[in-house]
């Protein structure tokens, strides 16, 4: 489906409102950023199941790129209506008939005084609340939400799915067709909550237009998450906390025999995750935590995997200028009683950046 057929069906979307009813004109937009690095990596690991170190050590050019369409209004009775779309340029041949776009976040929303409510492909309330570690480095690319992973840790070298504090991303997938809900931000503080149902995959709709590969496909899914972003004082503080639980996912994992990457089920995942940032005169310390639970069966092995991922950073601002460091460190561990494989793998990533607005 070409990006113009997309503008069409965002439009179509957001036309299902009456316009009869609206007391705005609708308001459509279109835009989009790209990003360019050029990168040169180091990475060591020692993957579950090899006594031996793996080792990526090279240099490349890496894009980030989207379209974004956008449209709303508010209708007489002052409810706000609204549609996004946003897809992703990806590189390659698309097992979907080769597009050059991949759908991310598709969704309707409607909101007013009670709150907002979405509808729609988006992440889970719990990674839509949760505060991630400071970053100076390209937006998107960093260590900890990274849209493309420069450090390649999704490779078989390291053997965690997801090395990121999100820790719902982990075991049931970053974006996911959602009904969510989310309260007015009162005192500097909000809650939300999302539900995936049974049944749940990752395309558009029935029809099958298959969206970008995630890391896991959700049952019954219930995410919450809390939010809160204040000034008190000279101080800013930004803190979130978020709480993930589904019947059963569907992704792949390593495995530890073979150091191949399979299809399991997980029985039960759960995921736990905080995030915390104080800002003062241009700094800005924080630090995040998630951690993932998930009992896994394929189709001779079933056992239980369980990650933990933490990390700590600080920025400093200064006009155009940011500098900034960040670490992060993930320890998964993976048991397979029936195989009789028991092993774990370590990953350490940092982060030194320099960003300069050109204007």
């Amino acid at each position: 489906m070409t990006a113009k057929k997309y503008l069409a069906a965002a439009v179509v979307a957001a036309l299902a409102v009456n316009a009869a009813d609206a007391a705005e004109k609708v308001k459509f937009s279109v835009g989009g950023d790209i990003q360019s690095v050029f990168s040169t990596q180091f990475v060591q690991s020692r993957p579950a199941g090899d006594n031996t170190n793996k080792k990526i050590d090279h240099t490349n050019v890496r894009q980030d790129a989207y379209i974004r369409f956008g449209a709303d209004t508010v209708l007489d009775n002052g409810l706000k209506v609204g549609a996004k779309a946003d897809f992703q340029a990806v590189s390659g041949d698309l097992a979907a008939g080769g597009e050059t776009f991949n759908p991310q976040e598709v969704y309707l929303t409607v909101g007013g005084k009670f709150g907002d409510v979405y509808l729609g492909r988006a992440r889970s309330a719990a990674a839509q609340s949760h505060v991630y570690l400071p970053s100076a480095g390209v937006p998107g690319m960093g260590i900890d939400d990274a849209n493309i992973n420069i450090f390649g840790q999704n490779s078989n070298l390291l053997a965690a799915p997801d090395t990121t504090t999100d820790a719902a991303r982990s075991v049931t997938g970053e974006f996911a067709q959602r009904v969510a809900y989310y309260t007015p931000r009162v005192q500097g503080l909000r809650f939300g909550v999302s539900y995936t149902p049974n049944g749940n995959n990752t395309s558009l709709h029935t029809a099958g237009y298959t969206n970008r590969a995630d890391s896991g496909v959700a049952n019954s899914e219930v995410s919450v998450g809390a939010n809160y972003s204040r000034k008190l004082g000279q101080v800013a503080v930004d803190g979130s906390a978020g709480y993930t639980f589904a019947r059963g996912a569907t992704f792949g994992v390593v495995d530890p025999n073979s150091v191949n990457t399979i299809d399991a089920t997980s029985k039960s995942p759960k995921a736990y995750q905080a995030g915390l940032a104080l800002g003062y005169k241009g700094f800005t310390l924080g630090g995040a935590y998630g951690e993932a639970k998930y009992n896994l069966a394929t189709a001779t092995t079933s056992g239980n995997n369980k990650q933990r991922t933490y990390g700590a950073g600080l920025k400093y601002e200064n006009g155009p200028w940011t500098y900034g460091v960040s670490g992060l460190q993930q320890d998964y561990s993976v048991r397979l009683p029936a195989s009789g494989a028991k092993d774990s793998n370590r990953t350490r990533m940092y982060e030194a950046g320099v960003s300069y607005i050109l204007g």
